[in-house]
């Protein structure tokens, strides 16, 4: 028993959208909205999986995205928004007291004894309109996280690197999904 497949995979188009299948999801979205997704291809005359239009309508197509670098002011933002939230994960041990703030965790998983929390970047991205928790995270990767460590911090937890080191010593057995990367 599990999730029913999004769509019959058979005959549908893989790889990467053409002018043509922008413009005719654009022109559908835009005349329609957007109803259930497993129908927008079918009615919009596309050759797609549903959850493809959905992710090229989020990330690239929606009239109110912004392009481009994040400006100084969003970057600081992030940085903040950051250092509240985290990224990806925090790991706590069964003996520590759960966290009171659901909200702002994707997933929530056991392992080895050790409950594993995701944060989410949409989190951060719901602060700034326009960009996409995707967006967000792929610039933080290639950008913020390295003039960070050239600024002597730590990425994950924003103190001096020596002091992070100390107070954080490296656990061999921590969960691998909680490097702090994203």
């Amino acid at each position: 028993m599990g999730r029913q497949p999004c769509c019959e995979k058979v005959g549908l188009k893989k790889g990467p959208w053409t002018a043509e299948e922008d413009q005719k999801l654009v022109a559908f979205l835009l005349s329609h909205g957007h109803c259930c997704w497993r129908l927008v291809p079918k009615l919009a005359g596309l050759l797609r999986c549903g959850k493809s239009c959905r992710l090229r309508w989020t990330n690239y197509l929606r009239p109110d995205l912004k392009r481009g670098l994040l400006s100084d002011d969003e970057e600081k933002l992030v940085i903040d928004l950051h250092s509240q939230l985290g990224n990806r994960c925090v790991c706590v041990s069964s003996s520590t007291p759960p966290l009171r703030s659901p909200d702002i965790f994707l997933h929530v998983r056991v392992v080895n004894s050790v409950l594993v929390l995701r944060h989410r970047w949409s989190k951060i991205a719901a602060r700034l309109p326009g960009r996409t928790d995707n967006e967000i995270k792929n610039h933080w990767n290639t950008h913020i996280r390295k003039k960070l460590k050239k600024m002597g911090l730590d990425p994950v937890t924003h103190q001096p690197v020596a002091a992070s080191r100390a107070a954080h010593p490296e656990d061999p057995q921590q969960d691998p999904h909680c490097d702090g990367k994203a």
